[in-house]
């Protein structure tokens, strides 16, 4: 019997069968934050306290005028 014919017969996916995972420390990806963007992020003191990415985003963009993310260019 084919692979094919005896996932079937037992109701499974090829791909669900032939799955296999990664391993956790490739899953975690880690990111150096840019010093000037964390002190003006740390220094958020007319803010509210969550403001949340796309109020963030926005005061970034208009009020800091840079760049840190290259979608924003």
């Amino acid at each position: 019997m084919k692979l094919t014919g005896a996932l079937k017969y037992i109701g499974l996916s090829k791909s669900s069968y032939l799955y296999e995972s990664r391993p956790t420390s490739q899953k975690k990806r880690t990111y150096k934050l840019d010093p000037v963007l964390k002190d003006v992020l740390l220094n958020l003191n007319d803010r509210e306290l969550t403001p949340g990415y796309r109020k963030l985003t926005k005061y970034l963009k208009e009020k800091r005028q840079g760049v840190w993310n290259k979608k924003w260019a």
